[in-house]
């Protein structure tokens, strides 16, 4: 079974990609919008781009998808994209190339948008 892990270079990616390296047997395939970083072999993939990650995923041909790319540029578009588009591209490619792989989505507060101190804690 091939892994794919989106969003290799971020925080979040560096620390899921360690651990199934040394928790699993699996093969690992990891994206970044740049590509490799640190010596480490990455696919050159901005998951802002449908066209990008539909070419990854029919070559790739992953039975589980980490998504943990994303951004918070303060940007709506550029963050929108990535974001929001980043998944919707994801699971489009999936359904497009039937493949079947399962993906998980990894999110954060700001999926909340802007929450008034007194709506807080969120329930």
């Amino acid at each position: 079974m091939t892994i794919l892990v989106t969003g290799s270079n971020g925080a979040l990616g560096r620390i899921l990609c360690q651990w199934l390296a040394e928790q699993s047997s699996e093969d690992l395939v990891s994206t970044s919008r740049l590509g490799g970083k640190d010596g480490v072999a990455q696919i050159a993939c901005d998951v802002s781009d449908g066209r990008q990650v539909r070419d990854v995923i029919g070559r790739v041909r992953p039975r589980m998808i980490y998504h943990v790319a994303g951004c918070f540029t303060n940007d709506f578009e550029r963050d929108y994209a990535v974001n929001a588009l980043g998944a919707k591209h994801l699971a489009d490619a999936l359904l497009q190339t039937r493949n079947g792989a399962r993906l998980v989505l990894f999110g954060s507060s700001a999926e909340y948008g802007e929450v008034a101190p007194e709506d807080n804690p969120i329930k």
